[in-house]
């Protein structure tokens, strides 16, 4: 091969579509069986979606499917006050890390709330 060839040689060489296939699937998300989960794993698995819920119904941050900011606070009301009731339920099984964490994530949001009305 000719230097001038040689420069233009890609770095990598093209996959198969085997291959290509085999790449694409490693890169999609991998899904949990919550099934499998126990309840209160299950609970903190919900807390994380309803303070990400509550984040976004707020109007503090973009909807990751559709980049877009939507502002709805009767969803976001719901999203804290059930986070609340659930972190109630959940506390006799936390350690005092896992209970400073999580109360600390509903005081965000419910001060952030209060001043984003």
């Amino acid at each position: 091969m000719s230097p001038e060839e040689e420069k233009k040689k890609p770095d990598s060489v093209d996959e198969s579509p085997d291959e290509s296939a085999a790449n694409e699937k490693e890169r999609e998300p991998v899904g949990v069986d919550i099934s499998a989960l126990d309840t209160y794993t299950t609970l903190k698995l919900f807390l994380s979606i309803l303070a990400d819920q509550a984040w976004r119904k707020m109007g503090l941050i973009a909807d990751p499917r559709t980049s877009k900011v939507e502002k709805d606070l009767i969803q976001a009301k719901t999203a804290i006050d059930c986070f609340q009731f659930m972190l109630k339920q959940l506390e006799p099984r936390l350690t005092q890390d896992e209970k400073n964490k999580l109360n600390s994530v509903l005081s965000d949001l419910q001060i952030n709330f209060v001043t984003h009305q």
